[in-house]
């Protein structure tokens, strides 16, 4: 799960990133979408092994960047990005 991603950016992309974290919205521009597919297979197993799943596949990673599923916090040099993944339990279908 992605807990907190840091990185630094140049003006245009920090504006991006703010508009998109004042709608709680993850920005993919931002954060490379290897390393959410990465994290989120790691979740996934973690959740297999307590009956629950993703509700939204992670190969359809537009889901979870059109949900408000995020906090963010900025800072001069640095954003901390935290996601809130929707999941199901295994039985429901």
């Amino acid at each position: 799960m992605i807990g907190a991603i840091h990185t630094i950016f140049e003006y245009t992309e920090r504006k991006n990133f703010e508009d998109k974290s004042q709608a709680n919205l993850l920005a993919k521009n931002i954060v490379d979408e290897n390393i959410i597919f990465e994290d989120l297979s790691k979740l996934e197993w973690n959740l297999s092994i307590q009956n629950y799943k993703l509700s939204i596949p992670k190969t359809k990673l537009v889901g979870y960047c059109q949900l408000p599923i995020t906090k963010c916090s900025i800072s001069k040099t640095c954003a901390t990005i935290r996601l809130s993944i929707p999941i199901i339990g295994t039985d429901i279908e």
